[in-house]
């Protein structure tokens, strides 16, 4: 039988992460999906689950939950932070290069989903 998904431990996910405790928050960011959360909230998740690798230095593993973000909640208000940090994450990474098309793809573009920001092309 699967766990249900427990809000308290969805919540304290995000206590940890206040309280600078980035181990234990990427944990519980990691096994909550497993718990079937609500749709609503797996953006946030993947997005927690991102930030609070890139904050122990764990780049690689960052962009992953960050892509998934990205690529799966396109119209999530996490959208366009995923690709900020997705940025950094590969400059911090030492792939430079690599950086700048997360940044460019951000709510300027005109491919973007996120039709809250004006329609302009950042350069």
């Amino acid at each position: 039988m699967v766990p249900a998904f427990s809000r308290k431990k969805y919540i304290n996910a995000f206590h940890h992460f206040r309280k600078e405790q980035f181990d234990k928050s990427a944990l519980s960011f990691k096994k909550t999906p497993q718990l079937n959360p609500p749709y609503s909230v797996i953006d946030n998740i993947l997005f927690g689950l991102g930030l609070s690798y890139f904050k122990m230095n764990k780049f690689s593993e960052a962009m992953g939950a960050l892509t998934r973000v990205i690529e799966e909640h396109p119209r999530s208000d996490k959208w366009f932070m995923a690709h900020v940090v997705l940025g950094l994450a590969h400059e911090r990474n030492a792939e430079k290069k690599s950086s700048v098309p997360f940044i460019r793809k951000g709510p300027y573009s005109k491919s973007s989903h996120c039709h809250s920001f004006p329609d302009r092309q950042v350069d």
